[in-house]
């Protein structure tokens, strides 16, 4: 593997481990005889099971040979990397001992071996018969220096090779968006075509006498929270989009969240060819309703199976009464509530004072 990758997955599976280490926040170092809670030994051992491959000389982002190749492509950095060899080293050298019930003895990196591979990655029988014969506490204070010493190494590795690395392993960007299907493989096929980005999708092309049959089967109240959702959306990619004509489109209350609209305007300028659903989604209260806003829309199509899809976004809509009807209250993750700290009516009266004082 060229030596520019290897660096590049090391990066890449350390800022995984991170969101580990940040997760749990231990105390950064240990002594052997300190005491320990059940939160702890959990955080200790699953940093045991991530670290792995950062301690296994066959795999690709074993730290020892990391190290080195970072040495050779950065050398203005040698003596940084020297000092975090010297460190790693004294890990696989360390002469503690574990000393078993029966006599035996094993050295730190036997005994991890026995943690890692009789209780969590296998249940191998001779190491289990082995941590069988020594107490867990001794055990899991020889488990925790080895962590806390490697992650220390890993960590301080990773600090100084990043700035060093002008491109890091990206997100690519999708050929097909990425979903989760939910239903039965069996009763349904992947034949979107019209709309190559959504070809994962379990589901058909949709004819236009299709169309007009689901939008005809809506509820009047669904196709007018259709036609609000499509009448904000073709407003706000114009050019020149009118900030008062959208301001009728919002849930009054959430006015200065929106501010000129111009982040938005860039979001849905950006987004080619957008299409919404045809079926209008309510909470129980049905007094919220969410359109799902699609993008890389180039025919119609029709999905009558549940997926999970992150790459839309969801106008989410309130209903608080019959003057006002529904109004937009935000586009982006799916509102669960929303909280009231005017009613639609003074929010209004509070808007047109802002618009008086402007004038």
């Amino acid at each position: 593997m060229e030596v520019q990758n290897r660096i590049k997955l090391f990066l890449y599976t350390v800022e995984e481990y991170k969101r580990f280490v940040e997760y749990f926040s231990l105390k950064k170092e240990h002594s052997l005889t300190d005491s320990y809670t059940n939160d702890e030994y959990i955080a200790i051992q699953t940093k045991l099971i991530i670290l792995r491959k950062f301690g296994g000389k066959k795999d690709a982002v074993y730290i020892q040979s990391i190290l080195n190749l970072a040495k050779d492509e950065f050398p203005e950095k040698s003596q940084c990397f020297d000092a975090l060899l010297s460190d790693y080293d004294e890990i696989e050298r360390t002469q503690l001992q574990m000393i078993l019930s029966d006599g035996r003895k094993l050295n730190l990196y036997q005994t991890i071996e026995d943690v890692m591979y009789g209780l969590y990655l296998h249940a191998d029988a001779e190491k289990i018969e082995r941590l069988l014969t020594v107490d867990s506490t001794l055990r899991f204070a020889a488990t925790r220096k080895y962590v806390e010493s490697l992650e220390k190494v890993i960590l301080n590795a990773y600090d100084n090779i990043l700035p060093c690395v002008a491109k890091k392993l990206e997100q690519k960007p999708f050929e097909h968006a990425p979903v989760i299907f939910l239903g039965d493989s069996n009763n349904t096929r992947q034949e979107i075509t019209g709309s190559p980005y959504w070809a994962n999708l379990y589901g058909k092309n949709a004819s236009n006498n299709e169309l007009q049959e689901i939008i005809s089967e809506n509820s009047i109240e669904d196709n007018i929270i259709l036609l609000i959702c499509i009448g904000f959306i073709e407003e706000i990619r114009k050019e020149n989009y009118s900030v008062q004509k959208l301001e009728n489109f919002i849930f009054p209350p959430t006015h200065n969240d929106w501010g000129d609209f111009s982040q938005l305007h860039k979001m849905c300028k950006d987004w080619t060819n957008l299409g919404y659903s045809s079926h209008v989604r309510f909470n129980d209260k049905h007094d919220m309703a969410y359109v799902s806003l699609f993008r890389n829309i180039e025919g119609a199509f029709i999905i009558e199976q549940p997926h999970i899809i992150q790459d839309l976004c969801i106008i989410t809509l309130v209903y608080e009464n019959e003057k006002y009807g529904w109004r937009i209250f935000q586009i982006g993750p799916r509102a669960e509530t929303y909280k009231e700290t005017l009613s639609i009516s003074e929010s209004i009266k509070r808007i047109l004072e802002n618009r008086n004082k402007r004038k």
